[in-house]
Order: C-alpha cells, then sequence, then structure tokens
C-alpha cells in the first residue's frame, strides 16, 4: 500500500521536476538569445555612434569645402596685388628695360611703315622713327653698361610689348589706302603716351643723374616725335594730303574742277586752276614736304 500511495507522489513529483527542468531550459534557450539581444544592442549602440561621427566628417568636409570657397577669390587678390604693382614707383632697373621696349616698339612700327606707306611725308617721319629711337635704345645700352645697371621686368614693360604685337598685328592689316593714315594715327597716340609716362612716373622716380638726364634728352626728342606726327596727321586729314605721292596725277584734275572749288580738294585751293593758287600743303607737290620744309621736321 505504502508502494501505491508512493506512486502518486513520485507521478506528481516528476512533472514538477520536468517543468522545473523546462524552466531552466528555458532559461537557458533565452540566454544565447540575451546574448544576441545584448551584442545586437551594443552592435547598435556602436553602430549609432559611428553615425553620430558622420556628421562630423561631413562637417569637416563641408567646412574643407568653406576653407576652399575662401581661397576661390585669390584671383581677386592676385589682380588687386597687380594693380599695386603697376601704381608703384618703378626702380632704375625697371625704367631702362620700359624706355628699351618703347624704342624697340617704335624701331619695329617704322619699318613696316618704311616699307607701306605712301606719303613721302609719313616714309620720311618712319626713317626718322628708325634713326632717333634706334640711336636712343644704343646710347642707353652704352649707359646701363657703364652704370652697371641690370634691367629688370615690370608690368609696365610687359603690357607695353604686348601693345606693340597688337600695333604691328593692325600695320600689317591695315589696307594700302588707309595705311599711312592708320601708321599717323597710332605715332601720335603712342607719342603722347610715351610722353606722359616720362613727365609722370619715369623722370620723377629715377634715381640715378645720369639716367635721369638721359631720360629728359629722350623727352625731348619725343615731344618733336609728337609735334611731327601731330602735323602729319593734320594734313593726312585733308583729301589731297591724304593722297600723298599719288596728287600728280590729279593734274587732270580739271575735269573735276568747272568753277570756284574742286571737289576732291579742300578749302585752301580757293578758285581758280589748281597749282595757281594752291598752297604748299595742297598744291601739285604731292602733298608731302617739296612744298617747303615741314613744321617740326626731323632735326
Amino acid at each position: 500500500m505504502r508502494t501505491l500511495r508512493s506512486f502518486p507522489i513520485i507521478a506528481f513529483a516528476v512533472p514538477l521536476a520536468l517543468a522545473a527542468c523546462g524552466k531552466d531550459g528555458d532559461r537557458e534557450a533565452k540566454s544565447p538569445n540575451t546574448v544576441q539581444h545584448q551584442s545586437q544592442a551594443e552592435g547598435t549602440n556602436q553602430e549609432s555612434s559611428e553615425p553620430a561621427m558622420t556628421p562630423a566628417s561631413r562637417v569637416e568636409e563641408s567646412q574643407g569645402t568653406v576653407t576652399d570657397t575662401s581661397m576661390t577669390p585669390t584671383p581677386q587678390n592676385d589682380g588687386a596685388a597687380s594693380e599695386a604693382t603697376r601704381s608703384a614707383p618703378l626702380t632704375d632697373a625697371q625704367i631702362v628695360a620700359l624706355t628699351d621696349a618703347a624704342n624697340t616698339a617704335e624701331v619695329d612700327a617704322a619699318k613696316i611703315a618704311v616699307a607701306q606707306a605712301k606719303n613721302a611725308r609719313v616714309r620720311k617721319f618712319a626713317q626718322t622713327m628708325i634713326d632717333h629711337h634706334g640711336k636712343a635704345k644704343r646710347d642707353q645700352e652704352k649707359l646701363i653698361v657703364k652704370l652697371s645697371i641690370q634691367p629688370e621686368e615690370s608690368t609696365k614693360a610687359r603690357d607695353l610689348r604686348t601693345s606693340a604685337t597688337d600695333t604691328e598685328r593692325t600695320l600689317k592689316a591695315a589696307p594700302n589706302d588707309m595705311f599711312d593714315k592708320v601708321y599717323i594715327d597710332i605715332q601720335v597716340a603712342d607719342h603722347q603716351m610715351v610722353l606722359d609716362t616720362l613727365d609722370r612716373e619715369l623722370i620723377p622716380n629715377v634715381q640715378n643723374p645720369e639716367l635721369k638726364k638721359s631720360l629728359q634728352e629722350q623727352r625731348t626728342r619725343v615731344e618733336q616725335h609728337l609735334s611731327q606726327a601731330l602735323e602729319i596727321q593734320k594734313m593726312l586729314m585733308t583729301p589731297s594730303g591724304a593722297t600723298g605721292s599719288k596728287m600728280q596725277p590729279e593734274t587732270g584734275g580739271a575735269k573735276n574742277a568747272s568753277g570756284s572749288h574742286k571737289t576732291t580738294g579742300s578749302g585752301k585751293t580757293g578758285s581758280g586752276s589748281t597749282g595757281s593758287q594752291g598752297s604748299s600743303s595742297s598744291g601739285n607737290d604731292s602733298g608731302t614736304s617739296a612744298g617747303g620744309p615741314a613744321p617740326g621736321g626731323a632735326p
């Protein structure tokens, strides 16, 4: 009987034990999940911490971009520096480089004019430019050797050479019937520019007394050249002067002159036939200095 009574107790205890084991098993089964959840949580924390660094890196990148953007206006700063360089007083070494470039430009342009000009007076002026500016160039070369001055490049000298190249291109492209006027117009502008530069920048800033004396001598020549160029420019503005050496074929101009004025002449021809009352600047002397010495002519 005791055995039978104990059986139900054992039978009842076994499920309890199994249940307890089941709970333990559940706990053991749940523990890997817990570990996984914890690892996932840690991974999540790590992932959440990593994205937290991403904005920082982007901020750094954006800051780098901002820095690059702030560097973008550098060309403007370079332009301002270039302007400051242009406005800064030139040294003696820079002055001799600039005047050498100016003399070279005048000689090169004059060589083209000697070959292509139609008006004899324009050709004579061009030859004067070759002679005078060529001599000024040679004299200065001797002077800087004596003074031990080494020519130094400057923005103004580079600009002048660029302008000289443009001038040569313009002269070579000028139509034959317009070449004389184009050349003389350029000479008026160039000599006025050189004269202003000598007065405002070079002579006031030069330090060496001998170099200053040389610049003053060059200034006298430049002023004479400007006066001659203006005289020729004025002459070329008249129809008779513009034709230059081609005036002689116009002796048949009687067919154009019925009455008191020629259709192609200036008011200076007056009435009557050409050549009887025409002035030296509008008669049949080819519009050149043959009618008398040219005012302000080459020394």
